[in-house]
């Protein structure tokens, strides 16, 4: 059980830290992480190509460490 709190409290602060990145970046990392679909799916459903969406997802994690380091780890 506090196990599930401690991700479900992770999982919130992710979501806040993701409406720092642009809606592209948005989108690539919440089909991918929260729906899990694969890049396919994902470059589908955007109208992109596979390329794109690996590329996006990078440069998104990328992004996320930078806004992470810039509001700090909590």
């Amino acid at each position: 059980m506090e196990q599930f709190i401690i991700e479900r409290l992770e999982n919130e602060e992710l979501c806040k830290r993701i409406k720092y990145l642009p809606d592209k970046y948005q989108h690539v990392i919440s089909y991918f992480y929260f729906k899990d679909l694969p890049y396919g799916e994902i470059a589908t459903t955007l109208n992109i190509s596979v390329g794109t969406v690996k590329a996006r997802l990078h440069r998104a994690k990328f992004l996320l460490r930078k806004v992470y380091a810039k509001h700090g780890s909590s």
